[in-house]
C-alpha cells in the first residue's frame, strides 16, 4: 500500500485538505484580530487602553494558540505512532471544529474569555499539522522526494493562507454585505473542518503500521524534547528551527500593525499584501524548492535561507523607506522564510526512521509552539515601544539561527 499511495492519491486528499484548513484557520485571524485590538472604536477591549497594552493583549491572544499546541503536538504525534494516524486525525478534526465554533461565538458576543478558550482548544488540536507531515513521510521513499513533497504541501499551505486572508477580510466586512460579520469566517472554517472530518473517515487509508502495545514509545514521545536537546546532531537543527519560528511568526503577525502604524495604509492594501505574501510562499516551495533539492542538502539550504532572511529583514529598517521598497524587502524575506520552513523540516525528518516520524515532528511542533508563544508576547512589547524595532529583533534572531545550523552543517555528519 505504501508503494502505491502518493501525495496526490485520492486516499491522501483528506490529509492535504487537513493541512490546507489548518493554515486557513491560522491565517484567517490576521485581518480580523488586529482591528479588534488596534482600533479604539471596537468594544472587545476598552477605548482607553494604550497602544502598548493593545499590542501586548494582541500578542497574548495570538500566543494562546501555540501554548496549547505545545502540549498537544508531542502527545498527538507520539499517539499516532502508537495507534495509527487515522484515529488521531478524526479526533483532532472534531476538536478543531469545536474550537472554531467557540472562537466564532467569542467574536460574536465579544467575550474575550470565550475567544481565548476557542483559540486555545483549536491550538491543542492543531497538532494534526504534525500528523500531516508524518503521513507524508510514511508514503515517501527517497530523500529528494521527501524534500519535494514537503515543498508541495507547503505550497498547499500557502494557497490556504491566501484564501484565508481574502475570505477573512471579505466575510468580516459588513460594507460588502450586511450579513457579513467578523464571526462568520470562523463558522465557515468550522463547517469545512466538519466536511474534512467526513472525507477523512471515508477515504483516508492508514499510512502507518500501528504498535498498540508499544507503551514505552508513547511515553517516550512526551519526554522527547529533553532527548532532542541532548542529541548534538539534531539539537542544532532544532535550535535553528526554533530561532527561525521565533523570527518569522511575530514578523507575520505584526505585519498589519506595521502597515497601519508606519504607512497608514487602507484595509484593502493590507489584504493585498498578505495575498502576495502567500503567493510568494507558494512560488518558493513549488518552483524553487524542487530545484534546490537537487543541488544542496536540506541543511545547507536551511543555513543560506536563514542568513538571507536576516538580511532582508534588516533592509526593512532603512530610514524613511517608501512603502514599495519596504514591500519588496518583505516579499524577498518571505521567499527566504518559505525555503527555511521546507528545508528545516526536511533536515529534521531525515534524522530519524519512518517509525518515529510522528515523534520527531511532534517534538519539533512543540519547539515551534514555544517560539510561537514567546514571539508574539515579546514582539507585542517591542512593537508597543517602537514597532520598527520589531524587525531589528527578528532579523537578529534569524541570523543566530543561521549560525546554529551552519555549525551543524559544517560539523561531523551524524545523520541523514
Amino acid at each position: 500500500m505504501k508503494g502505491k499511495t502518493t501525495i496526490w492519491s485520492r486516499s491522501f486528499f483528506p490529509v492535504l485538505l487537513t493541512y490546507f484548513i489548518d493554515n486557513f484557520g491560522l491565517a484567517i485571524v490576521y485581518p480580523i484580530f488586529t482591528p479588534f485590538f488596534l482600533k479604539p472604536g471596537l468594544h472587545l477591549i476598552g477605548a482607553d487602553i494604550t497602544f502598548f497594552h493593545r499590542t501586548l493583549l494582541l500578542g497574548l491572544l495570538i500566543a494562546s494558540f501555540p501554548l496549547a499546541q505545545f502540549f498537544g503536538a508531542p502527545l498527538l504525534g507520539a499517539l499516532s505512532d502508537r495507534i495509527g494516524r487515522k484515529k488521531v486525525f478524526l479526533a483532532t478534526l472534531t476538536g478543531g471544529a469545536i474550537g472554531y465554533l467557540m472562537t466564532g461565538f467569542g467574536v460574536h458576543f465579544q467575550e474575550i474569555f470565550l475567544l481565548w478558550s476557542g483559540r486555545a482548544l483549536t491550538g491543542f488540536f492543531a497538532g494534526n499539522l504534525t500528523l500531516c507531515l508524518a503521513a507524508v513521510s510514511d508514503i515517501t521513499q527517497s530523500k529528494q522526494q521527501r524534500v519535494r513533497n514537503y515543498g508541495f504541501i507547503a505550497t498547499i499551505g500557502g494557497i490556504g493562507f491566501v484564501l484565508a486572508i481574502l475570505t477573512g477580510s471579505s466575510l468580516s466586512n459588513p460594507d460588502l454585505e450586511t450579513f457579513f460579520r467578523p464571526d462568520i469566517p470562523f463558522f465557515v472554517t468550522a463547517f469545512f473542518t466538519c466536511i474534512n472530518l467526513l472525507l477523512m473517515a471515508l477515504f483516508f487509508k492508514e499510512s502507518h503500521v500501528s504498535r498498540p502495545h508499544d507503551k514505552k514509545e508513547f511515553y517516550q514521545g512526551v519526554k522527547n524534547i529533553g532527548k532532542a536537546l541532548r542529541t548534538k546532531g539534531i539539537r542544532l537543527i532544532y535550535l535553528g528551527y526554533f530561532l527561525f519560528m521565533l523570527c518569522w511568526i511575530p514578523t507575520m503577525q505584526f505585519l498589519s500593525a506595521e502597515l497601519i502604524h508606519n504607512f497608514q495604509v487602507r484595509p484593502d492594501t493590507i489584504t493585498l499584501t498578505f495575498v502576495f505574501v502567500g503567493i510568494t510562499w507558494s512560488i518558493a516551495n513549488f518552483l524553487i524548492n524542487p530545484i534546490l533539492s537537487h543541488l544542496l542538502p536540506p541543511v545547507k539550504t536551511f543555513t543560506f535561507a536563514l542568513a538571507l532572511l536576516s538580511l532582508f529583514l534588516f533592509l526593512t529598517l532603512i530610514p524613511h523607506e517608501s512603502l514599495p521598497l519596504f514591500l519588496f524587502h518583505f516579499f524577498a524575506a518571505t521567499l527566504c522564510a518559505a525555503l527555511s520552513w521546507t528545508s528545516g523540516l526536511a533536515a529534521l525528518s531525515l534524522t530519524g526512521s519512518k517509525g518515529i516520524q510522528g515523534s520527531i515532528l511532534g517534538v519539533n511542533q512543540s519547539i515551534v509552539a514555544i517560539a510561537s508563544f514567546i514571539g508574539p508576547i515579546a514582539a507585542g512589547a517591542i512593537a508597543g515601544i517602537d514597532i520598527r524595532n520589531l524587525y531589528l529583533f527578528t532579523g537578529g534572531v534569524s541570523f543566530l539561527g543561521a549560525i546554529a545550523v551552519a555549525l551543524r552543517a559544517n560539523g561531523k555528519k551524524t545523520f541523514g
